[in-house]
């Protein structure tokens, strides 16, 4: 009960510095995320097609082929 009442005795300021706080931490990490994602992207296209090279071929019967 007592957490309560110190909470929100701080609301108001944290409702005004959160959204400054978090528009900024978006506006720096955004570049980073775009390098992140494209590279990443690489990574798993590469991954797929090396191990779609090294998986047997399987009918939908799941047979293999000849």
């Amino acid at each position: 009960m007592l957490f309560t009442f110190h909470l929100a005795a701080f609301c108001p300021v944290f409702s005004t510095i959160s959204p400054c706080i978090l528009h900024q931490n978006a506006l720096h990490l955004a570049p980073k995320r775009i390098a992140f994602c494209g590279i990443l992207h690489c990574v798993l296209q590469q991954n797929a097609l090396h191990f779609a090279a090294d998986r047997p071929k399987t009918g939908v019967s799941g047979g293999q082929f000849k």
